[in-house]
């Protein structure tokens, strides 16, 4: 079979760091201003420099080409070495993306994040920017190497079939591509997931190899706050908490973002409610704490979450106590400067709220190391 496209350059090179020569060849292809076809780990990628509209405005061209809706509807992703670079050219990255990221890059992830990247500001859309972080070691190889940020989109043909080899990406692209890097077929040969995180939105645009309950409960976290009996501090912490996870989050819905929140006690009477004074002074905060009722701080529940508060030292000291050894690092003052959060149970409604006070600074505090 003769070669498709046999005017546009193809070079093979295995799925490994790339030769100087090899090196070379992409990035005078890729600074000419036309795209190039490289291999990626789900399927063959079009990728063009993300700081040069005309290079742009021929990718974008590609990706029409053969009216593939998912490649219309999506932006080109920046092309990123990993996910440390996630947040240099933009505003601080979000605890909760740090963790998507971190679990699933180099790989089948691309995520869409609120704003614009200094780096490429062509590429937003909608006030989006999508992001991704190829595997495929030639293909990463090149994009720590360039001196210039990269867009890529993925590799179609009629219909929206990816191009799962180089002959696919010459097939229906070759015409307009300045090289083909061929890395012999994709490893996993699917799409990659598409996540949306956004202020109100944990969206999958496209499922991929990732589905939406495994990218949920690696961004959220399951989090207890515990006291002494459960009617004080640990239900006013759990409450504010929520409060505030859903004022940053943007959503009445934590689940959705992948967070479980509880509170617990290690000398609870079960099924006690909150304490009035307690209920009292977080319905001034516009928070409902009447449907509670206590539990107790279960040594195998605690020892799943991924945080645990305790409001004074001799609370983390019994869980300590209590949990197999090697298994409390996840447990910590509430607190972030170590200190106490006294007990109001049988004081004045002043007390309540002097500790509704120093619940809700620490909570926001610690907040931002979740969302």
């Amino acid at each position: 079979m003769p070669d498709t496209h046999p005017d546009t350059p193809r070079i093979h090179a295995p799925d490994a760091p790339p030769t100087p020569e090899v090196l070379e060849a992409l990035l005078g292809a890729l600074a000419s201003g036309r795209p190039v076809a490289l291999p990626s780990e789900t399927a063959y990628i079009l990728v063009a420099r993300a700081d040069h509209a005309p290079a742009l405005a021929r990718l974008a061209a590609e990706a029409a080409r053969h009216l593939n809706p998912e490649a219309v509807h999506l932006a080109p992703a920046l092309l990123l070495q990993g996910a440390e670079a996630l947040g240099t050219a933009r505003r601080p990255l979000s605890p909760l993306s740090q963790r998507l990221a971190a679990r699933y890059w180099p790989g089948p992830l691309s995520l869409v994040l609120e704003g614009p990247d200094n780096r490429a500001p062509a590429l937003v859309k909608d006030g989006t920017t999508r992001y991704a972080c190829v595997a495929q070691r030639t293909t990463a190889a090149l994009v720590a190497a360039a001196e210039f940020p990269l867009a890529a989109q993925e590799s179609a043909g009629p219909g929206g079939a990816l191009d799962v080899d180089a002959e696919g990406a010459l097939r229906h692209h070759g015409e307009g591509l300045a090289l083909v890097l061929d890395g012999g077929p994709s490893r996993l040969g699917e799409a990659s997931a598409v996540l949306a995180v956004t202020r109100g939105r944990f969206e999958l645009w496209r499922e991929g190899l990732l589905p939406l309950e495994q990218l949920r409960k690696t961004a959220g976290l399951s989090i207890a706050f515990v006291c002494t009996g459960n009617t004080c501090r640990s239900p006013m912490a759990e409450a504010l908490a929520r409060a505030e996870l859903r004022r940053r989050l943007g959503t009445e819905s934590l689940s959705e973002f992948g967070f479980r929140l509880l509170s617990a006690g290690v000398q609870a009477a079960v099924g006690a409610p909150a304490a009035n004074h307690a209920i009292d002074v977080l319905a001034a905060r516009s928070i409902d704490l009447t449907g509670h009722r206590a539990q107790a701080a279960i040594p195998e529940e605690i020892a799943r979450l991924d945080r645990v508060y305790c409001l004074t030292r001799g609370h983390r000291e019994a869980l300590v106590l209590a949990l197999p050894p090697g298994r409390a690092a996840h447990v910590e003052l509430l607190d972030p400067d170590g200190r106490d959060i006294p007990d109001p149970i049988g004081r004045p409604r002043s007390e309540y709220e002097h500790c509704a006070d120093a619940l809700a600074a620490a909570v926001e505090r610690r907040a931002a190391e979740w969302a």
